[in-house]
């Protein structure tokens, strides 16, 4: 388990990209090189959005891990050894909010490659709230971001090139799959509901014969001859 606090820098579009929409290499570097931190990763924000990657965000994380700082060349502000090939992390952002505005909230995926062939997997992350708090579960709070494995199965088919027939095969199957899996848990959610409506009524059957009872008592007399 590493422990760890993530100090966040946002650099403006044509720091991270060239004219050609690629990483930009030498100028990403020098942005980085004026922060004393290890750098960790990237993160893309997108509001009301799945936490998912997108095919251009694979695309522009496949190109941070050939960078030199990630790719066995030490520092700048990669960090590591020289010849030391590490990980890149990559953090999927998003907000979403209530229809009546009285909820908002904030939720985040961390995923990364173990190695340089694997797909790409999520980073369980358990975060303690450092601020005391009334309430004894949120001050425990605990989150993990996960994949289900009937979905998961089909990720590491990402490294191939998604405009050729192998690519596009893969991400329909993982399109396929993961709506197999939403379905699922809309039939669950529902047959749940049902059993729900189901038991409330049966409850309100017996509360009016429970407030029956108790309006009119029942007496017994006894004769003895």
């Amino acid at each position: 388990m590493a422990h760890t606090s993530i100090d966040v820098q946002v650099f403006a579009q044509h720091v991270f990209f060239d004219g050609n929409g690629q990483v930009d290499a030498a100028k990403l570097s020098s942005c980085v090189a004026k922060y004393p931190q290890k750098l960790l990763g990237w993160f893309s924000f997108r509001a009301n959005s799945p936490l998912r990657p997108s095919l251009r965000e694979l695309a522009v994380h496949s190109q941070i891990e050939k960078l030199h700082m990630f790719c066995g060349g030490g520092d700048a502000n990669g960090g590591g050894d020289e010849g030391e090939t590490r990980p890149v992390l990559f953090a999927m952002l998003t907000t979403s909010c209530a229809k009546n505005a009285s909820t908002h909230s904030f939720d985040y995926r961390f995923v990364r490659r173990h190695s340089s062939q694997a797909p790409l997997q999520s980073v369980d992350l358990s975060i303690t709230n450092l601020k005391q708090d009334s309430q004894a579960e949120y001050g425990a709070f605990t989150a993990s971001s996960s994949q289900p494995q009937s979905v998961a199965k089909h990720l590491h088919h990402f490294t191939q090139d998604m405009t050729s027939t192998p690519g596009l095969q893969a991400l329909a199957a993982y399109s396929e799959e993961l709506q197999q899996h939403i379905e699922k848990l809309v039939a669950q959610v529902t047959e749940a509901q049902v059993q729900e409506t189901e038991e409330r009524v049966e409850l309100e059957v017996l509360r009016e014969q429970y407030a029956h009872l108790s309006a009119h008592p029942q007496t017994h007399t006894h004769t003895q001859t």
